[in-house]
């Protein structure tokens, strides 16, 4: 062959070669990557990073230009591994800055699972910098730990045995998809909670290798849906303190005319002291059932309401016992 054949030959492989390791190299940077919408207008590249850093280090985050008559944008946040950018997808549905979020990863299922990332990747608002999970100072940290990089063949029985030696685990979380094409397998992270905040500390400087695998251990930050939760299981506590309050100190009153409205019983028994409700069942026709409910707010206004028991109320004598909460709930 030809000198300037050969030359031409190893050109084009030459060529070849650098196409494909460029095509490896994209796809490893797009496997770490998620396509985030639903981004508040004004929001800034700051604090999708605060959001999004307890998955895993952040290379980088693009917002693309706005759209005319856009309320919501769009971004990219690109992380070290593909891992990493998969157990980011907890964030999807949740509230952001008033915006429920749309989290998919820009590139499903790469083949190279925890491939690292180009660090020259993405055009945007720069790399995110800072001291690595370990060197957080344990005041800051607190008894949860987020944990990604496991293999899918990683069971809560595995994780339990390599992060029991740093102290009591209260619980081992492996949340699983809930996508119709996924249902069932694992989301590629884990959450961790210590009995204790320095157990967690002791989580951080662990062995980052588990069968095999790199770990990414930080600190746990608490989403929108946990502080949502958090909220509700709150409200849902002080209600229900709330309603056993209102049994604590509440009274049944029998013996009124069929005529009579809650505003003349609240009149009558007001003087005993400050009344936290009132209650007059009704039956399926609508027509009171001759019995009503009255909680007070303390102790002595319940004993002076009981006083009126015999005592006539409209010309009928008013019968008043303290309620039973489990003899009277049929009642209400």
């Amino acid at each position: 062959m030809p000198k300037k054949g050969v030359e031409l030959g190893q050109a084009k492989a030459k060529g070849t070669k650098r196409k494909h390791a460029e095509d490896a190299e994209d796809g490893a940077s797009q496997a770490c990557k998620v396509y985030l919408q639903g981004i508040p207008r004004l929001c800034q590249v700051q604090s999708i990073k605060d959001r999004f850093s307890q998955y895993g280090e952040i290379l980088d985050v693009e917002i693309p230009p706005m759209r005319r008559n856009k309320s919501k944008r769009i971004a990219f946040v690109s992380f070290v591994k593909a891992s990493e950018a998969k157990a980011a997808l907890e964030e999807d549905e949740n509230d952001f800055e008033g915006s429920t979020l749309k989290v998919q990863l820009s590139r499903a299922n790469a083949a190279t699972e925890d491939a690292p990332a180009s660090a020259s990747s993405g055009t945007g608002a720069g790399t995110a910098a800072g001291s690595t999970a370990s060197d957080a100072p344990e005041a800051s940290i607190g008894t949860k730990v987020f944990v990604t990089g496991f293999g899918k063949d990683c069971t809560e029985n595995d994780l339990t045995a390599h992060f029991s030696k740093c102290g009591k685990l209260e619980s081992v979380s492996m949340p699983v998809s809930k996508s119709a094409k996924t249902k069932g397998s694992s989301r590629g992270f884990a959450i961790l909670e210590f009995s204790k905040k320095k157990f967690a500390a002791q989580a951080l400087k662990l062995s980052k290798k588990l069968k095999g695998q790199d770990l990414t251990i930080k600190p746990y930050t608490s989403s929108a849906a946990d502080e949502k939760q958090q909220k509700k299981a709150s409200a849902k506590k002080k209600a229900k303190a709330k309603e056993q309050t209102k049994h604590q100190y509440r009274v049944v009153v029998q013996g009124f005319p069929k005529a009579i409205s809650e505003k003349n019983l609240r009149e009558h028994f007001e003087p005993c002291g400050e009344i936290q409700e009132i209650k007059m069942p009704k039956k399926k026709d609508g027509e009171l059932r001759g019995v009503a409910f009255i909680s007070f707010a303390s102790k002595e206004a319940m004993k002076e309401a009981l006083r009126l028991d015999g005592e006539d109320f409209r010309d009928k004598p008013l019968k008043v016992v303290k309620s039973d909460p489990g003899k009277n709930a049929a009642g209400e």
